[in-house]
């Protein structure tokens, strides 16, 4: 009897280890299906992370070019007559420039907003601005921050409802 009740205590035993057993695969399974799902996340998130630097860089370069462009037009302004008509051709060489920069991101970055009225009244305001010695003040790199001395960005923030309505009083 001694005999028989030890096999089913072993019995008993096995039966434990098997469910157990079975519980930790289920587990490992779960476990298993976590992670690749989070894996599934990760690359996702990767994938946005180089669509937003390669958009980043983008528009680095054209920031660069426009720049550029405008560095031209303020020159060429300077070798013209500083009649009304030499600075209205020139103002409008900008906006139109700057009608071709916004074309061109609003295509390439649809998921972007951008404010073209504020660029175009930022390019116009420095075009009215003294220069000291024929040379127009450098514009701040998108690397590093503006100076007290360096003109605003090129990017000024909209006002919100509130700076506006104390505008109005």
């Amino acid at each position: 009897m001694n005999a028989a009740m030890e096999v089913s205590q072993l019995q008993g035993a096995l039966d434990e280890e098997r469910n157990k057993s079975a519980t930790l695969q289920a587990e490992k399974e779960a476990l298993a299906q976590e992670a690749g799902a989070q894996a599934s996340e990760i690359d996702i998130l990767k994938e946005e992370k180089k669509r937003w630097q390669d958009a980043y860089k983008d528009c680095k370069k054209t920031l660069k070019e426009a720049r550029k462009e405008i560095s031209n037009l303020r020159h060429s302004l300077d070798n013209f007559e500083e009649s009304e008509a030499g600075k209205s051709l020139s103002a409008n060489a900008c906006l139109v420039g700057l009608e071709i920069l916004k074309v061109k991101l609003e295509k390439d970055h649809p998921d972007l907003t951008w404010d073209f009225t504020e660029m175009a009244e930022y390019v116009i305001g420095e075009m009215d601005t003294p220069r000291e010695a024929g040379r127009a003040p450098k514009p701040p790199t998108v690397d590093e921050p503006p100076s007290d001395s360096a003109p605003a960005s090129p990017f000024p923030k909209a006002p919100s409802a509130g700076d506006a309505n104390s505008g109005a009083e």
